[in-house]
């Protein structure tokens, strides 16, 4: 069942993001091609998934949750093209194709970030949206826009560039991830609860935004430890890599980490349903997928 749905939402997103390209002008230019390239490469969907999960849970209007969920994902392309370039981490290939600045060219992949930025919030800030006020609107543009600048992705980047010159401790590298990954994740989950007319000071909001803070930083480190098993294998990334969580704690602290704070998710998830009666046993399998702790 678990998996039903998110193969229903992963083809909904999808269909949604292509039909949002094929209304974007100059289709035939290079600048359209890496832009499309990027957000359809691929990947698990993660935000978006999460997005419409998240959405299930508070009966938010399907469609509204169509134009959120695109909203981030093309903010994540945005981010990944850019956190590839020479000048960041110098990065070749994407989920196992060229990068964009390797595919095209350098500066075609920075106008392509730049526009895919704009795009984003050009779908958030004019896409129908069931029953949101213009004031609800200009809420969710203002916290995507705080998410992703010197107050949280642009931090987070610049926090793990310049960490050559510091030394690099668990505690800086988990900063790291709040602002570079965690971030943009709560916000996902604050623009559901904003259409959803929650207040911020809500209780249902507050455990959302602290399940999404714990379940974000146990994606980004069990990511570390995909990447350090892999690497190990093929012994051809790690002594280009500035560093990993994984090098700094230990594999089995790694996992440790992970496993607790999945379990921290899961005790918030089961007081939200105790609470508020949500249904939430959907949202439980997509943590457990989130993390893939067991593994």
């Amino acid at each position: 069942m678990f998996i039903d749905y998110l193969n229903f939402y992963n083809k909904r997103i999808n269909n949604f993001l292509i039909s949002v390209f094929n209304n974007i002008d100059f289709k035939n230019s290079k600048l359209f091609d890496a832009m499309k390239y990027s957000t359809l490469l691929g990947g698990k969907r993660i935000r978006p998934c999460l997005i419409y999960f998240i959405g299930d849970i508070l009966n938010v209007n399907l469609n509204n949750l169509d134009v959120i969920a695109a909203t981030i994902e093309v903010i994540h392309s945005y981010s990944l093209i850019h956190d590839d370039l020479p000048s960041m981490d110098n990065s070749l290939v994407r989920r196992g194709k060229p990068s964009c600045h390797t595919k095209f060219n350098e500066f075609t992949a920075i106008l392509s970030g730049d526009a895919l930025q704009s795009l984003a919030f050009s779908i958030l800030s004019s896409k129908s949206m069931f029953k949101v006020s213009s004031s609800i609107r200009l809420k969710m543009i203002y916290e995507l826009s705080k998410s992703i600048g010197i107050s949280g992705l642009c931090m987070g980047q610049y926090l793990d560039l310049k960490s050559k010159d510091v030394v690099i401790t668990k505690n800086y590298l988990e900063k790291v991830f709040f602002y570079k990954t965690c971030l943009l994740i709560n916000t996902s989950i604050k623009l559901v609860c904003l259409n959803k007319n929650i207040s911020r000071n809500h209780k249902i909001n507050k455990d959302l935004y602290k399940y999404s803070t714990i379940i974000s930083l146990a994606y980004q480190i069990n990511d570390d430890i995909s990447d350090f098993k892999y690497d190990k294998i093929v012994n051809k990334k790690f002594k280009n890599k500035k560093y990993n969580y994984v090098s700094l704690v230990g594999l089995d602290r790694a996992k440790f980490r992970v496993l607790d704070l999945y379990n921290k998710a899961i005790f918030i998830l089961k007081k939200l349903a105790k609470k508020n009666y949500l249904k939430i046993e959907l949202l439980k399998s997509f943590t457990k997928y989130m993390v893939n702790f067991d593994k």
